[in-house]
């Protein structure tokens, strides 16, 4: 299988679909779920990848339990900041209003699905070099590794085109140690 080295801290996923070139079609696009605590740093994580993208063509999937998705606004923010041409080549897709691994969890993989349709629309030939999946701060990471890894979903056709290559935790250093010592005392004893 011919495949191609994500990018650092970044990983990428292939398109769906008959429209679809065969040599496109012929490498997985890695996949990287960006998880971490609300007000870990994901977003500004993702934002840096964004801003120092050096020409990789980057897919976004946003996802926030807020009516309104401030993370994508962010982004799109932070994408502006480069240039005009720059802003062009934003490819995101928001899911708001429901966690991506609780209420909305069926919506991970169509998300990723138009994410990969509507790069194949667009008017830039060049496949994505990867996807970056920023999930809420509830998101439980493992429950979205699962998606990935069901040959039977009735997306076999998407997970035939991408490859959840890693799953990255933010932590907020500054406050780990208090919310590692309120959970021992929740469990009562040493974790």
């Amino acid at each position: 299988m011919n495949r191609r080295s994500p990018p650092t801290a970044v990983a990428t996923a292939a398109l769906p679909c008959a429209t679809i070139s065969a040599a496109v079609i012929a490498a997985k696009v890695p996949v990287v779920l960006v998880s971490g605590f609300l007000g870990a740093g994901k977003t500004t994580l993702v934002a840096h990848t964004l801003a120092n993208r050096q020409g990789r063509l980057l897919g976004f999937v946003v996802n926030d339990v807020a009516a309104v998705n401030i993370d994508a606004s962010l982004l799109v923010d932070a994408s502006a900041a480069e240039g005009e041409d720059d802003r062009d080549e934003l490819h995101m897709v928001t899911l708001e209003d429901g966690c991506i691994c609780c209420e909305r969890s069926g919506e991970l993989l169509p998300c990723v699905e138009k994410l990969l349709l509507s790069k194949a629309q667009s008017a830039d030939p060049r496949p994505f070099d990867a996807i970056i999946i920023e999930c809420t701060g509830l998101a439980e990471p493992n429950r979205l590794r699962t998606a990935f890894e069901n040959p039977l979903s009735p997306f076999a056709h998407v997970l035939d085109q991408v490859e959840l290559t890693s799953v990255v935790t933010v932590v907020d250093a500054a406050a780990f140690q208090a919310h590692y010592e309120s959970l021992a005392r929740y469990w009562g004893g040493p974790l």
